[in-house]
């Protein structure tokens, strides 16, 4: 079961919403950069809006081919955790009186995607992973699944806001705390597109990561890829290896920081690098197959392998 990856659309803490990954990655400054969001939200809705949802709704309304999709798939590890805290503390000290309908419902994991759904128009399938840090790869089999099943184009994505209950303590040069929103218009017609996604799985993390990764390639019947870009979604004790099978190893989550959907953002730079080998070359990124190891909390791994469509 495989699909391919016709546009994807990102914000992070580089420029990446106008550039893409691959042409921001000296942009960093651990802070988010957002866009104008008037552009793409009716002013109307986006007074409503908490910063996630606007993070979350943004990178799909971009894409153009969002209005076309036949499902909506969202995954996040968190999903609006910072509006629930802020409906129950009004809650709480409002006694159990009348609250704001909005606050409610912005609480909500699935605001996200009903949102979209809203804006779009679209009637279609509408659902949300919440599955701390492998939910954005368990919304990307759903997402396969049902492009493969109906033949369609579908729009998934990871999404998860910065959680000052989640802020690292020391942070390092490679582990800190992060934020963001990736979103992909996925289908299974290969014309136009900029990447293959050829598989994805969830794994308990053995002792020996290559183990792991070995099983995960041995099951799905994968070449070696030529690159991993390997990252935590949470906050690990084992530190990230320089390769793994002799292939070379890049932390991608030392660029995004620690966040529970950062996979999602591995998945848009590796699009990048599949797609503009000119300006990989010059990240020494040059490949043509990409494996993405996402290590959640040193107990569950996620794996995404790209290739050239």
């Amino acid at each position: 079961m495989s699909v391919y990856i016709h546009n994807c659309s990102t914000i992070s803490v580089l420029d990446s919403f106008e550039q893409g990954i691959l042409n921001a990655l000296d942009s960093n400054s651990r802070k988010l950069i957002e866009p104008e969001y008037r552009q793409f939200i009716p002013p109307a809705l986006l007074r409503r809006m908490s910063k996630v949802i606007r993070l979350g709704v943004t990178p799909g309304l971009k894409m153009p081919e969002s209005n076309h999709v036949k499902g909506i798939i969202v995954g996040t590890g968190v999903g609006c955790f910072d509006n629930s805290i802020q409906f129950s503390k009004k809650y709480i000290h409002g006694q159990e009186g009348l609250l704001s309908p909005t606050d409610f419902i912005q609480s909500t994991d699935n605001t996200i995607a009903g949102q979209l759904g809203l804006i779009l128009k679209n009637n279609g399938y509408n659902i949300t992973w919440t599955h701390k840090g492998i939910a954005f790869e368990n919304a990307l089999i759903d997402a396969m699944l049902l492009c493969n099943e109906e033949n369609c184009t579908v729009l998934v994505g990871g999404v998860d806001e910065h959680i000052s209950l989640f802020e690292l303590e020391h942070s390092t040069h490679d582990k800190w705390t992060g934020e963001g929103s990736s979103f992909f218009i996925l289908g299974t017609q290969r014309t136009n597109a900029r990447a293959k996604i050829e598989a994805c799985e969830t794994l308990a993390i053995d002792n020996n990561i290559e183990n792991t990764v070995n099983l995960f390639l041995e099951s799905n019947k994968l070449n070696k890829p030529e690159i991993i870009l390997y990252g935590n979604s949470f906050l690990s004790a084992t530190e990230i290896p320089v390769s793994v099978m002799g292939i070379n190893v890049f932390n991608y989550s030392a660029v995004c920081g620690l966040y529970l959907t950062n996979p999602a953002f591995a998945v848009h730079l590796a699009t990048d690098i599949i797609s503009n080998q000119q300006e990989a070359a010059k990240h020494n990124f040059t490949a043509n197959s990409i494996l993405v190891v996402n290590n959640f909390n040193d107990t569950d791994c996620g794996f995404i392998y790209l290739s050239k469509p």
